[in-house]
């Protein structure tokens, strides 16, 4: 009962929940334990992608839970500005499972303008529209910067998971269809999570090299450019990777097979044969 569980609290160190962290059981969670919590996990697998809601308090509690060792709870997401706008507490961080979101990222218009006006020779007065594009590069490129700073501080990290597959089937039973070049139809699913992070070298990925340590790295759905550099890169840096989630095939009824992710495993499990390419687990 409640009362038993009371006598115990001060030996607790370990949070479980079947629901994603919120600003309720966070003020709960301060109640009961304070700083001292050493580890959190919430619901391991969504069952229905509803959407983002407004806010979410993970941040903040990475920034007051100096003693957290692991928080793993896909659902929850850290917004880049927030991020960057204080130091996390919680320096020792092992494990860290959540989404990062709100990276300031280019569309292809804005991406082929900033193209064209930073290439070498490039002597042409800017537009309105060309300088709030490049404008926005830079921003993008200084959030990456900071992301990875971030995460490079935690040396102790061995689990950096940031997506997951949440385009459940049940969601798009009614989903359009369009036939593939070899004439079998397929159901449209949306693409990545756009605003989240690149993971390309180009981006500032190297700045990863200081987490040693790292066992598992996760990018399921995210908007990641993550190609054969950035895959040699990482059977370099990480000599400790044993599990990828990220580059095997999409577990989604009638989707059409993606022949540069499956070119991507196979290159990376030539350079790498000791990781494991794993689907990501929140679909059945």
């Amino acid at each position: 009962d409640w009362d038993t569980v009371l006598q115990h609290i001060p030996s607790i160190v370990e949070w479980r929940n079947e629901t994603r962290l919120c600003a309720t059981e966070v003020a709960v969670l301060d109640e009961l334990f304070g700083p001292r919590l050493e580890s959190y996990r919430g619901s391991p697998k969504p069952l229905l992608n509803y959407g983002r809601s407004h806010s979410d308090p993970t941040n903040q509690f990475l920034v007051t839970h100096p003693h957290l060792r692991e928080f793993d709870s896909i659902e929850n997401f850290i917004k880049v500005d927030e991020m960057l706008r204080e130091p996390w507490a919680c320096m020792g961080l092992e494990r860290l499972t959540c989404q990062i979101v709100g990276v300031d990222r280019l569309n292809k218009e804005e991406e082929a303008v900033v193209a064209r006006v930073m290439a070498p020779g490039y002597l042409g007065e800017l537009t309105e529209e060309e300088t709030s594009a490049v404008e926005k590069f830079h921003r993008c490129r200084a959030q990456h910067h900071g992301v990875y700073d971030r995460l490079a501080s935690l040396t102790r990290l061995k689990h950096l998971n940031l997506g997951y597959e949440n385009r459940h089937p049940r969601g798009y039973m009614d989903a359009d269809r369009y036939t593939g070049e070899d004439g079998v139809e397929y159901s449209e699913y949306p693409g990545p999570i756009f605003d989240t992070l690149e993971m390309s070298l180009e981006s500032g990925l190297g700045r990863l090299a200081a987490l040693k340590d790292m066992e598992m790295i996760g990018f399921e759905c995210i908007n990641h450019r993550i190609g054969k550099a950035e895959l040699d890169w990482m059977a370099k840096s990480w000599p400790k990777l044993r599990l990828m989630y990220g580059l095997d095939k999409e577990r989604l009824r009638h989707i059409e097979h993606d022949k540069n992710r499956a070119a991507l495993k196979k290159y990376f499990k030539r350079l790498r044969p000791d990781v494991t390419a794993m689907p990501d687990s929140s679909v059945n």
